[in-house]
């Protein structure tokens, strides 16, 4: 593992190096420490670090010339860091009890894997600052200069081999100014880079000695050969570090997880006995190795030589099905990870397999699968954030609940009459207010299947819930009650109503009958797996309902949630059922519901100043002082109100066993706790006594006595059998047996079946209600917690503020924290994890409702009435033709009667003769295709008048329609700018080509104009022209070769030379011109009236010499974007004008051939 620890003071370090006998960095007997890092390199930094060039980096000085580096700059707080690196406990038993060839090797691999954690980190995490148009940017930097100092004991005198690398706060920017390290990334690759260091002294040691390896366990692995006995005996002083760790929901960030362990660290950190060299050490070490029954020597290597390791090979597929395990992996306890989150389980999969090169190809091939989607990050922060993911299982888990909600709140379900209703609401046992008798009419009425009531902690939801229950039932319905607790359960069981754990009823796995109603209680503390199942269920079973109760502030699930969040969410934007319950009906203090409600608003401070005022809020000097008074005043709550109505509630197990060995302590000198007792296993190192008196809970799911035992059952003790069981009262009466197997057994995760119930944690005390309640605060303790804690109580809950103290030897050169520990418990209360679904991250969700709507758009406007628009214009062109021909006819026949009358009369000559009987026939059959004409034109006009009607009915519906196209316009816009913010958002995060190249040009395009954010457009416009400039390198180095576009345009990539430096100019001309094509040559008048033409289906061709001869005469330039009808005027002008001609054409040549 890596820890962090600031520092701020230089001299203290330094008398350690320059007297080499302080037992921090330089202890008595351990080595000098040598430089490290890139920059260390570049400052001329190799070899034994000297007191004076640390003192001077430290304090920010150039190490050769003594600059002031940080001239001008702000003073620095932190001006150091230490990061530490732990083998684990194993290696260093084999390094102090294997033979001279085991010890040296373990340390060289030590060594050696040091370096390359070291490398791993400074690759990721050194950077600093730059902000740039009011955006915080992470630059590169030279790298860091590190001292590395190789220990070989822990501070309680056991062997362990670590590693501090002192940090000093200043790096160098790539235009040559210094600042300070920007540590968030640091913070973010700690954890992977402890891994990392793992994964690589596994593969050393394994390479060198052939050992192996046991399961993981939180990314490190011990040697197979060495039990837990053996471990935990020479490890004082980490079993004193977890049992301050252990188990809080205090590491929402990976900065807060470090500086957990930085508190834990300071918090169990005792004075270094300088005099405990190894060398004095070797007596104390061979006893207590006897004792642990290791046998040191070659043999002990030939033990753990000898071991074979069950963990499995496992190639990229295996790894990255582990990745995606909904159980155990990204997505197993949140529903967003990081790339560091990858990176440090897969270096804990490796098992000593792979390098660090392989393990990081593997972690970015994930990442870069199918089988994760990136999620988008606010571009309206100041503060950079790490890019997440999720998997695509969790993300279509999450998909399938969001339409299983949307499919019942689509769907209504009839209701109780309302008489039933009124007669239950007024015969209820408890009297119900009127925001509950809302709610129950909410929940009785004809509504959608789904059904909301938002219930803040204390706000009387359970007895509203009976109410409906009980006329659901009065009308045929099936109730079924789920929560995920068994605390939830037996509160609602309590009140008559058929409940079951999630897990349980899961398990049954009975379809819901038809009609039935599910009461979802506590839903803060559904996952999103349970959601899913508990939907599915509810959506096929016909007429079923699902009444969800509780609210996202409180207590959430160990896997991803989300479900609380997202009906939040729905109630805000007012699209679901739901009713809120306003009155505090458990809290009997105004001033303490005022509290609560103040902090539900956010306004954490005031809620505490309303605590303090009020008495409610404690501190003594120290933690521990303060521990001893929270347990003297429930003690004193125990004796008066009795060990039922009496809480003492902690964040971790590890403070709850602290907290009831001193209420025990107390208790037993009181006489109430006496007698023989027995012992089980605890959740800490130590093993847990239990004695007549002793309130024990109960932590297994069992049969015991023919009575089901379930998580969360309390009891008290009543005798120790001879055989080393419990006779125990449970609450709700009967007394029963706990074997001794039972008492000393542990659950298939390895934890205790029992504890003490004199202290409770948080989550666990969810859904309960006591009189008196006193609450541990701790750093560890976030928003949700401290709510879930403050609101358990009848009477005001007294809260006892703790915060870590570092001990008097380091205080000088550890970052003191000054704050009061009221301040640090009202900053970790401010901490809130992010519990909304991974959905509303993922930009695809947003694209596929956009495109939803658009298309329900396009098909709206595609069902609408037939535009016949092009039919009215081919007819009225045909009306217009036919006019034309029928007056070109009547020509005709009047031609022909003229002529007919030329050529009448007596003694006429034969040929006129011929003529006119010619004229006669001519006219008739011009008379004849007249009347055929006419005829024509009578239908095409009788068709014109159907065809305009049904026009007009489809341009009254395109009218009514017409918002519809701006919607598309509107819904293409918000495309455009959404994943333009999410591609400015991922181009923060230092990957703009997140999602492809094209989505970076047309994000670029978009926002080219908006003058809100230029300095979006300026950071897209960089890496798009930073990504033309890499990719032409490439091809210039000939690395890549050259894509079509650029090979078409400009010939084949040239031989090295001048040539190619040419082409690759060119080249990146091409590829940085702007996406916009070129502006076509304008139109011709002529090509613009012949496309026209036959755009718009006219029936007669005419030859383009007749289309020149009408060009010059018509107004064409000013009927470019002219619609049909304009158009249809004007070539109807046109066809008429050249049938003129032609007619006069036709007359002219007739009457030269007469």
């Amino acid at each position: 593992m890596m820890t962090i620890t600031k520092l701020r003071g230089a001299e203290y370090l330094l008398r350690s190096v320059a007297d080499g006998v302080e037992d921090y960095f330089m202890g008595a007997g351990e080595a000098p420490g040598v430089w490290h890092g890139r920059w260390a390199e570049q400052l001329g930094l190799a070899g034994v670090v000297e007191a004076d060039v640390l003192r001077a980096m430290v304090e920010g000085h150039h190490p050769t010339t003594g600059e002031d580096l940080l001239a001008g700059n702000k003073e620095r707080v932190v001006k150091a860091i230490d990061l530490t690196l732990s083998a684990p406990k194993s290696v260093s038993l084999l390094w102090a009890f294997g033979d001279e060839a085991s010890t040296a090797a373990v340390s060289i691999a030590v060594a050696e894997a040091s370096t390359v954690a070291l490398d791993f980190l400074e690759a990721h995490a050194a950077v600093a600052r730059r902000q740039v148009n009011g955006i915080r940017r992470q630059v590169d930097t030279a790298g860091l200069a590190v001292a590395q100092f190789t220990h070989r004991t822990s501070r309680a005198g056991d062997p362990q081999l670590h590693v501090h690398c002192l940090v000093p706060n200043l790096v160098q920017r790539a235009d040559g100014s210094h600042v300070a390290i920007d540590a968030s990334p640091i913070h973010e690759w700690l954890k992977a880079s402890g891994t990392v260091f793992q994964a690589e002294l596994q593969r050393l040691l394994t390479n060198e000695l052939g050992v192996s390896w046991g399961p993981d366990r939180n990314g490190c692995r011990e040697m197979v050969g060495f039990d837990r006995a053996q471990l935990r005996a020479f490890s004082k002083r980490t079993v004193a570090i977890e049992a301050v760790l252990e188990a809080g929901p205090e590491a929402v960030t990976a900065k807060d997880r470090m500086k957990a362990d930085d508190r834990a660290s300071l918090a169990t950190r005792e004075r270094k006995n300088k005099e405990l060299t190894p060398e004095a050490l070797r007596e104390r070490w061979a006893d207590e190795a006897a004792r642990a029954g290791i046998t040191p020597g070659r043999n002990l290597l030939r033990t753990v030589r000898h071991q074979t390791s069950h963990e499995p090979l496992v190639d990229q597929v295996g790894v990255f099905a582990a990745l995606v395990d909904p159980d155990s992996g990204m997505c197993a306890t949140k529903a967003r990870f990081g790339h560091a989150q990858v990176v440090e389980r897969v270096a804990a999969l490796s098992a000593g397999r792979w390098t660090t090169g392989e393990i990081e190809t593997l972690a970015d091939e994930f990442l870069a699968s199918d089988l994760v989607v990136r999620l988008a990050t606010p571009t309206n922060t100041r503060r950079r954030k790490p890019p997440q993911w999720s998997t695509v299982e969790h993300r279509a888990l999450e998909d399938r609940v969001l339409v299983d909600l949307d499919q019942l709140r689509a769907t209504t379900v009839p209701g109780a009459p309302s008489a039933l209703v009124d007669r239950a609401i007024e015969q209820s046992v408890v009297p119900l207010g009127d925001d509950q008798v809302n709610a129950v009419r909410l929940l009785a009425d004809d509504g959608p299947a789904l059904r909301v009531v938002l219930a803040a902690a204390g706000h009387g939801k359970t007895a509203l819930t009976v109410t409906a229950a009980e006329i659901a039932e009065a009308t045929g319905r099936p109730v079924i009650a789920l929560a995920a607790t068994n605390k939830a359960v037996a509160e609602l069981r309590a009140v008559g109503l058929d409940a079951s754990t999630i897990a349980r009823w899961r398990l049954d796995d009975t379809p819901l009958p038809d009609h039935a109603v599910v009461v979802l209680d506590e839903v803060s503390q559904v996952s999103t797996r349970d959601a899913a199942a508990i939907l599915r269920s509810v959506t096929a079973a016909p007429g079923a309902q699902l009444w969800c109760l509780g609210d996202a502030d409180q207590g959430r699930s160990v896997k991803p949630g989300g479900l609380a969040a997202e009906l939040a969410r729905l109630d805000q934007a007012g699209e679901v059922a739901a009713a809120e319950l306003t009155v505090n009906r458990r809290q009997l203090d105004l001033a303490e519901q005022k509290a609560l409600a103040t902090y539900r608003t956010g306004q954490l401070a005031d809620s505490q100043t309303i605590r303090a005022d009020h008495g409610w809020e404690h501190h003594a000097a120290t933690p521990d002082e303060t521990r001893d008074k929270l347990a003297d005043a429930a003690v004193a709550d125990l004796t008066i109100h009795g060990t039922h109505e009496v809480a003492v509630l902690a964040v971790s197990h590890a403070d709850c066993e602290d907290l009831a060995d001193r209420i025990r302590t107390r208790l037993r000198d009181a006489g109430h706790i006496r007698g023989p007792h027995t012992t089980g296993p605890g959740w800490g190192p130590e093993d847990r006594r239990y004695a007549a008196g002793d309130r024990i809970l109960v932590h297994a799911n069992t049969y015991l006595d023919r009575r089901r035992l379930t998580n969360g059952t309390t009891a008290t003790v009543v005798d120790v059998t001879p055989t080393g069981g419990l006779i125990a009262m449970l609450d709700d009466g009967p007394i029963i047996e706990l074997p001794a197997s039972f008492v000393a057994g542990t659950r298939p995760d390895g934890s205790s079946n029992l504890s003490h119930a004199w202290a409770r944690t948080i989550d666990g005390a969810q859904g309960g209600t006591w009189d008196h309640v006193h609450l541990l605060a701790t750093p560890n303790i976030d928003r949700h917690t401290l709510y879930v804690g403050q609101s358990r109580g009848r009477q005001p809950t007294h809260t006892w503020n703790t915060a870590a103290e570092p001990d008097l030897e380091v205080h000088g050169n550890v970052v003191a924290d000054d704050r009061g520990p009221d301040e640090v418990v009202l900053a970790a209360a401010a901490r809130q994890p992010d519990i909304a679904f991974a959905a509303w991250d993922d930009p695809n969700v947003l694209d596929r409702q956009l495109r939803a709507e658009r298309d329900e758009h396009e098909i709206a406007l595609g069902t609408g009435p037939p535009d016949r628009r092009v039919e009215v214009d081919q007819l009225a062109h045909r009306i217009g033709t036919l006019t034309a021909a029928a007056h070109t006819q009547h020509d005709t026949i009047q031609h022909w009667e003229r002529v007919a009358r030329q050529t009448s009369g007596p003694r006429l000559s034969r040929d006129k003769r011929e003529t006119h009987r010619r004229a006669v026939n001519e006219r008739n059959r011009a008379l004849e295709r007249l009347d055929d004409t006419q005829q024509q034109l009578r239908d095409a006009r009788s068709q014109l008048a159907t065809a305009r009607l049904a026009q007009s009915k489809r341009e009254r519906w395109e009218h009514a329609n017409a918002w519809r196209h701006d919607a598309i316009a509107d819904i293409d816009d918000r495309l455009d700018r959404h994943w333009a913010e999410t591609v400015v958002s991922a181009a923060v995060e230092g990957d703009p080509l997140a999602y492809g190249l094209q989505r970076l040009r047309q994000a670029v395009h978009t926002l080219a104009d908006d003058i809100s954010q230029p300095d979006h457009h300026q950071i897209l416009t960089t890496a798009l022209e930073d990504h033309h400039r890499e990719t032409i390198t490439a091809i210039y180095r000939g690395d890549r070769p050259p894509p079509d576009h650029l090979a078409d345009e400009l010939g084949p990539l040239p031989e090295p030379g001048p040539g190619r430096a040419a082409w690759a100019g060119l080249a990146l001309r091409i590829e940085q011109r702007p996406d916009a094509p070129p502006a076509a040559e304008p139109e011709s008048e002529l090509s613009l009236l012949e496309r026209r033409w036959n755009e718009l289906g006219r029936p007669t061709p005419i030859p383009n010499d007749r289309l020149i001869t009408v060009a010059d005469s018509l107004p064409l330039g000013r009927l470019t974007d002219a619609g049909p009808d304009e158009w249809n005027i004007v070539l109807d002008q046109a066809e008429e004008v050249i049938h003129r001609q032609l007619a006069r054409r036709q007359e002219r040549d007739f009457g030269l051939s007469l």
